[in-house]
């Protein structure tokens, strides 16, 4: 038995572990030093978190970085690049105003792009709009209520009044990775992507700690849309759930196997500087079972702070989020997160959160999609 215990333990540790080793790969992978990423992520924060601007572009070449924008007389440019020029690395910057658009002809899908970091960006300059090859934004915002949002994370979850789960841990392995992003023909940019995860709960009250479920999840394609305050995702999207073979052993339960291909439209409004608000619906037109009614929607909001704390470096945050599905009889699920974001300027588009969190409704995890639960937890949260 303490042998079984040590085997499930380690191994549930191992995959806890996954999340610390794969994080800081991300970084390496693009192929950006320290000094270099402190610049991105410090003239990203300032425009995007402390300024709220979208309209800006930045463009990194050769170690000078050629920023454009709307609003480039209402900036206060001695705020945003104050950074010594030791901890700079010798990056210049050169500062232009937006292209008037009626003279140029340029498209004015790029005025409403979140802007781009990345070296490996790649513009058509002489049809007179933008284009980003593998853009270190993102059109699309997570939706931090959401419990099927692909990211990073691992969390502890207390359930509620539950027969056969009492403590869970919860892994989500998981990221949006965009393409290709480009000026859109009527205003504003879209954006080609693809989103996959791997959702998976273990018993921590088992003594091997069994693997319980495993959600698989993939969206391809992933298509955003942004113009100003509005943005929206469509999905074509599979997902297959499957129970964990010692949990089968433990509680002989039947096997059921849900699988199935859906699409989803969501939409999200800025309101202001601190919130957000969002709604969508969803369909499921391949399946297993058969019988399993396809209609769902969503819908929430967001709140995040306006000041952030000790150095900027901490932001209070909370999002509430419903969904509703025609195979519950439409009963409302309810989710609930709210914690602190934190901000290291040197990590650009990437974003951390320790969040409380609290749901009550349909089980998100899919073998037991018939189940209601109830519970509280906390995690930690890596969106990149």
């Amino acid at each position: 038995m303490r042998k079984r215990a040590a085997e499930g333990r380690k191994g549930f540790f191992v995959v806890l572990m996954g999340v610390a080793l794969v994080l800081p790969s991300i970084s390496e992978a693009r192929g950006v030093s320290g000094n270099d990423y402190y610049i991105y992520g410090y003239t990203a924060a300032v425009l995007g978190q402390e300024l709220h601007l979208r309209g800006y572009s930045l463009i990194a070449k050769d170690r000078v970085i050629t920023e454009h924008t709307k609003h480039h007389k209402a900036i206060d440019w001695n705020r945003i690049f104050s950074a010594p020029k030791d901890v700079s690395g010798g990056w210049q910057i050169e500062i232009s105003e937006w292209p008037d658009q009626s003279s140029s002809g340029s498209s004015t899908a790029e005025n409403e792009s979140r802007g781009t970091l990345d070296k490996g960006e790649k513009r058509d300059e002489g049809k007179g709009s933008s284009s980003a090859i593998f853009p270190g934004s993102r059109l699309f915002d997570h939706l931090l209520a959401d419990q099927r949002w692909p990211h990073f994370s691992a969390s502890y979850q207390n359930y509620i009044n539950d027969k056969e789960t009492k403590y869970a841990g919860a892994t989500n392995f998981g990221a949006t990775f965009a393409f290709f992003q480009g000026g859109f023909p009527l205003g504003g940019s879209w954006e080609l992507g693809i989103q996959a995860g791997v959702f998976a709960i273990f018993d921590l009250k088992s003594d091997t700690y069994d693997l319980v479920n495993a959600d698989y999840w993939i969206a391809f394609p992933a298509l955003s849309y942004r113009h100003s305050r509005f943005s929206a995702l469509a999905r074509l999207f599979h997902q297959s759930s499957h129970l964990g073979d010692k949990y089968i052993l433990h509680n002989r339960t039947k096997r059921v196997n849900p699988s199935y291909e859906a699409v989803d439209l969501k939409g999200s409004y800025d309101l202001g500087k601190m919130f957000r608000i969002y709604g969508g619906a969803g369909y499921i037109f391949h399946k297993e079972p058969p019988d399993l009614k396809p209609w769902s929607v969503q819908y929430g909001t967001e709140f995040r702070n306006k000041r952030a704390y000790l150095r900027g470096m901490v932001r209070p945050v909370a999002a509430v989020g419903f969904q509703n599905h025609e195979e519950s009889g439409w009963r409302t699920d309810f989710s609930l997160r709210a914690g602190f974001q934190f901000e290291g300027k040197e990590r650009g588009s990437q974003r951390f959160f320790l969040l409380l969190e609290y749901f009550a409704g349909r089980s998100p995890n899919g073998q037991f999609y018939e189940r209601s639960v109830e519970y509280t937890g906390i995690g930690v949260h890596f969106y990149y």
